[in-house]
């Protein structure tokens, strides 16, 4: 259960680092 955590932890942390990088992304492109 807790290794379960700490994947999920783990996923979080790819996903709001890859919304961050797409945010970077575009505001370059509009920039």
């Amino acid at each position: 259960l807790r290794s379960l955590t700490e994947d999920l932890e783990k996923l979080n942390v790819i996903k709001s680092t890859f919304k961050v990088h797409k945010i970077l992304i575009l505001s370059q492109k509009f920039a």
